[in-house]
């Protein structure tokens, strides 16, 4: 009995991956066989992906399609190269073999690390950048903010993301719950 490379499609998100502009209409995402799926580490955040033995990608990048409602299931796999081509999604990481599950678990985790920040220390503007230095529950951080308005969000209301220069992600899930000085440093981008 031979392996099947694609299970039949189920009700997902089929939607969940980012096609490119000049994408085919017809595009609809292939929901992939975990048991037919080894996956490597290239360099971090960076996947080799071997499908059924035969088709080989050596830049994939895992996006999760739920990350704050359903983080363990349906992950993207898509090409870094070539627009982020679509290559399909895997509805349950948990049935890959241990290897794969480790190597992908890692690439998630680096991808969606987003340290928590419990006070600000000290902010300084110069130049339209702003040079944060924090404190988080993995412990101080430095970092600078260029476009501030662009980068510092509210998410929902009180909460919210701050996005560096070098494309990490910082949450303060509530700022009103933050010591004085870091809500005064925050009310200047609120």
């Amino acid at each position: 009995m031979t392996k099947t490379l694609l299970q039949p499609r189920a009700r997902s998100p089929a939607l969940c991956l980012h096609k490119p502009p000049d994408a085919d209409p017809s595009f609809a995402a292939v929901n992939l066989d975990p048991s037919s799926i080894r996956c490597g580490a290239i360099e971090p955040g960076l996947l080799r992906v071997t499908i059924a033995g035969d088709h080989q990608y050596d830049d994939v990048v895992p996006i999760r399609c739920f990350p704050h409602s359903d983080p363990d299931h349906h992950i993207a796999l898509v090409r870094a190269t070539d627009d982020h081509g679509p290559i399909g999604v895997i509805i349950d990481p948990g049935q890959l073999d241990q290897e794969s599950r480790a190597v992908l678990r890692s690439a998630l985790d680096r991808r969606y690390f987003c340290p928590e920040i419990l006070r600000i220390t000290r902010m300084k503007e110069k130049r339209g950048a702003a040079y944060f230095q924090v404190l988080t529950n993995h412990g101080e951080r430095r970092f600078t903010v260029e476009g501030i308005r662009e980068n510092v969000i509210e998410v929902r209301e009180g909460e919210f993301l701050i996005t560096d220069q070098d494309g990490l992600r910082y949450r303060i899930p509530d700022w009103t719950r933050m010591d004085r000085k870091s809500r005064r440093i925050l009310e200047l981008f609120v």
